[in-house]
């Protein structure tokens, strides 16, 4: 074992072998670097040790008895104690055929018995970073599922709160979601009472007690009054600190902490309270739960000002479809502001198509606005991309573009089961058509489905061409920010094949408002146009990453 480095991390490893010498060579190299090793001799023990013991890591002689070591491999390999433990098949020959064997009988390894104890070490490093790479992906799917749950449930608030007109409804969509996402056993929303001395409890869930609805706190006391006058939030980690905050109507609510009361704010005012407490998991609030407390009570609070003061309810639309388009895009986008320059830029081309093209007819007002608001959900699939690849700085393998494009058809599944509930939004419609469409080329060679041009929707094309030149003139974690003058001709140059003519001629007529609208909305820690350093080759395309390979 010279030179080798015992590893931190302690597993339990079962060892199998009817040579009680071998195995207690095996076991003592195993245990002085790896912590816990069972042994057992023969493959009756190796089964049953493996159903009650559950080990990391199994490493089974091919010459066992009583159960032959190939077919107590593959008994393993159908149990759930050993379907998916790494196994090293160990044997005292080196015959090809025994090798193969061991290997289809499900087998992850082969090593012979002669093999030194460094050679043993490194093969269950090599099963042990087998079993973190496993556990990562399973970690990934199961965060992946978490993004999509949340996301579900947020766009259906979003479509309860575009049209909802019953204040009933509203307060308890709203504490519904709070308390799925945020995790909280309670959850209730205050509001003012007529005067504006009081704040009454309007909603609540997860309270027990008959009479708490209705029951006031005084505006400036206790943790809700306060938070109200003051605005912002305030987050209690103990009970103690809650209840030496609290009023006394309040007490039996912020008991539960970790607790935290966020201002429903709303045209800079404040409409109510949502308070939060009793995480199920008994842990505090982490950033991502806070996120979407304040995104529900602020979009919530939106809609609860237009109800009271009887305005329009649009407001409460926007604000969320730009809340939730920024939850995902600041994984890779620090500041968001990508999401505004998108729209921006769409609007710009669209509104210079409008003008004198063959499109002019299909741009009214109606398509302005959807265009507003659709064109910010571009990437909202990307919710479902693992980080180890979406922000990765160096170039992804095959392997990951074909993830990374799973975004596009993600993306448009979930805008549309939301359109099975709100059939009628038109601004949901276009959202879907770029959401699926924006990475197709007019020349075919695009993705998902690799259609021509106008078969690809003329909001997508208009999108498509916006993406990418926000991608080329700014600074991504893959490739630095290009001045104007390169991404033009990058453009230009693909113009008709990428994409649509009509629509290139439409942004060389605005280029110097499109110019100025990313300068004005430049990420802070981008350099400006004169101060860049664009080490790569003349016309070297380097747009968003996921489009930067064509499909075929």
């Amino acid at each position: 074992m010279n030179g080798h480095n015992p590893i931190k991390a302690k597993i339990n490893i079962l060892v199998a072998d009817p040579d009680e010498l071998r195995r207690r060579q095996c076991c003592a190299v195993l245990e002085c670097h790896f912590g816990r090793v069972i042994e057992v001799s023969d493959g009756h023990e190796l089964l049953s040790c493996a159903i009650q013991h559950r080990p990391d890591i199994i490493v089974a002689s091919l010459q066992l008895t009583g159960i032959e070591g190939l077919e107590a491999i593959r008994r393993l390999r159908q149990s759930p104690a050993g379907g998916e433990t790494p196994i090293i098949a160990l044997s005292v020959s080196d015959d090809p055929s025994q090798i193969m064997a061991g290997l289809d009988a499900g087998a992850d390894d082969f090593l012979l018995h002669t093999a030194g104890p460094a050679e043993l070490a490194l093969r269950v490093e090599a099963a042990m970073r087998s079993i973190d790479v496993r556990r990562e992906l399973w970690r990934s799917h199961d965060l992946r599922g978490e993004h999509a749950h949340a996301l579900t449930a947020l766009l259906e608030f979003s479509h309860a709160l575009a049209t909802g007109d019953n204040l009933e409804r509203i307060l308890s969509k709203t504490v519904e979601t709070a308390a799925a996402l945020a995790g909280c056993r309670s959850v209730e929303i205050l509001l003012p009472n007529q005067e504006r001395t009081a704040l009454q409890i309007a909603k609540s869930i997860g309270n027990e007690r008959r009479d708490v609805v209705g029951r006031e706190v005084p505006i400036g006391e206790g943790v809700s009054g306060r938070i109200f006058q003051t605005g912002g939030r305030r987050l209690f980690h103990v009970r103690a600190d809650a209840e030496s905050a609290a009023h006394i109507h309040e007490c039996g609510f912020f008991a539960q902490a970790p607790a935290v009361s966020i201002a429903m704010q709303a045209s800079e005012r404040t409409v109510g309270v949502l308070n939060a407490s009793g995480r199920i998991n008994g842990e505090s609030f982490g950033e991502r739960a806070l996120e979407y407390l304040d995104m529900i009570s602020n979009c919530a609070a939106a809609v609860l000002h237009d109800i009271l003061a009887r305005n329009d309810r649009d407001v409460a639309m926007d604000s969320i479809v730009v809340a939730l388009a920024s939850l995902t895009e600041h994984r890779d986008d620090a500041t968001g502001r990508h999401l505004d320059r998108m729209t921006g830029l769409c609007l710009i081309l669209a509104r210079e198509l409008r003008k004198d093209s063959p499109y002019a007819n299909e741009i009214d007002s109606a398509f302005l606005e959807n265009m507003r608001l659709a064109a910010p959900l571009h990437d909202i699939g990307k919710v479902a991309i693992p980080d180890r690849i979406l922000l990765k700085p160096g170039k992804l393998t095959p392997e990951e573009i074909a993830i990374m494009r799973t975004h596009v058809e993600f993306g448009a599944d979930t805008i549309r089961s939301v359109l099975e509930r709100a059939p009628d939004s038109n601004f949901l419609k276009m959202a879907e058509k770029i959401a699926f469409g924006h990475h197709e080329w007019v020349n075919g060679n695009g993705y998902p489905r690799g259609v021509h041009t106008t078969e690809i929707p003329l909001p997508a094309r208009i999108a498509a061409l916006a993406d990418v030149y926000d991608a080329l003139v700014t600074r991504r974690v893959y490739k630095n920010a290009f001045p104007h003058a390169k991404a033009k001709t990058i453009i230009l140059e693909l113009s008709g094949r990428q994409f649509d003519p009509v629509i290139v001629d439409a942004f060389v007529a605005s280029e110097d408002e499109c110019r100025a609208l990313v300068d004005e909305l430049r990420d802070r820690e981008e350099p400006g146009p004169d101060e860049r350093n664009d080490p790569s080759p003349a016309g070297l395309y380097k747009g968003p990453r996921e489009a930067c390979h064509p499909a075929r």
